[in-house]
């Protein structure tokens, strides 16, 4: 299982560079509109313990987004422009095995979660890359 996870077939407990997915799971994310068409993912994160399809969330350079399967196992997602986002409230894990939450606040008030490993600190790469973006898309 470990190999299967260092290699992204399986999700991993790290967030991820976007490079590193494999072309069957940006597919299945383009396929499903959880990404935009002509974008390339950034950084993603799957929470799920078996198959990302069941979770996951990221960045490209112009969108945040996150989907998960609810109950009736239906997938429901977000995607924002980040010039649609007033800001990010973080809560980071207390331990190591304890998930980052990211609530993502857009502009007509309403938001989001992103829930995002801990591993190697890249949740904090993550926030920062997340503001980095929003900032940029507030001086335009």
């Amino acid at each position: 299982m470990g190999v299967l996870q260092e290699v992204n077939i399986l999700p991993n407990a790290a967030i991820i560079k976007g490079d590193s997915l494999w072309p069957y799971q940006v597919h299945f994310l383009k396929r499903n509109r959880l990404t935009p068409e002509n974008e390339e993912i950034l950084y993603f994160y799957s929470d799920a313990v078996f198959d990302y399809r069941e979770d996951g969330n990221g960045i490209t350079e112009n969108y945040v987004f996150s989907y998960y399967k609810n109950d009736d196992g239906k997938l429901e997602s977000d995607l924002s422009h980040f010039k649609d986002i007033e800001k990010i409230e973080t809560t980071y894990g207390k331990t190591k095995l304890d998930n980052t939450s990211i609530k993502v606040i857009k502009t007509d008030g309403s938001d989001f979660l992103l829930i995002v490993g801990r591993l190697n600190k890249q949740d904090k790469v993550l926030v920062e890359q997340i503001n980095l973006r929003i900032t940029a898309n507030k001086v335009r």
